[in-house]
C-alpha cells in the first residue's frame, strides 16, 4: 500500500471486515510525504476488510500481490498476472464498490 498527497500526519487501519479494530497501525504518515508499506492482512468470511484512514485524509493505493488458500499446500503465496479489480479513475469523481470506514 501507499500513501501519498497526505494532509497532516495520521495513519492508516487496514484489517479483516467485521473483526475488532487494531491498537496498532498499518502505516504513518506526516504532511506531504508519500510512503509505502507491505502487509499480509486477512479477509473477513466474505472476503472483506476495512480500511480507515485517521486524523487527516490521504490518497490510498492498494496493491494485492496474491492470496494464502487453505487448499495451497504448506500455505504457500498463491500469485498470478496482474489484474486491476477496482479503480477509482472514472474521471466522475464517483468511488466505485463498497466504501467501508
Amino acid at each position: 500500500m501507499t500513501v501519498t498527497n497526505t494532509q497532516g500526519p495520521g495513519f492508516i487501519l487496514i484489517y479483516p471486515q467485521g473483526a475488532a479494530q487494531p491498537t496498532v497501525s498499518t502505516v504513518n504518515y506526516v504532511a506531504g510525504q508519500t510512503i509505502a508499506n507491505a502487509a499480509v492482512v486477512p479477509l473477513s468470511a466474505g472476503g472483506a476488510v476495512t480500511i480507515i484512514a485517521g486524523v487527516s485524509g490521504t490518497d490510498l493505493v492498494l496493491d494485492t500481490n496474491g492470496y494464502y488458500s487453505q487448499t495451497t499446500a504448506g500455505s504457500r503465496l498463491a500469485s498470478g498476472e496482474f489484474l486491476g479489480i477496482f479503480g477509482t479513475r472514472a474521471g466522475d469523481g464517483v468511488i466505485y464498490g463498497e466504501n467501508n470506514s
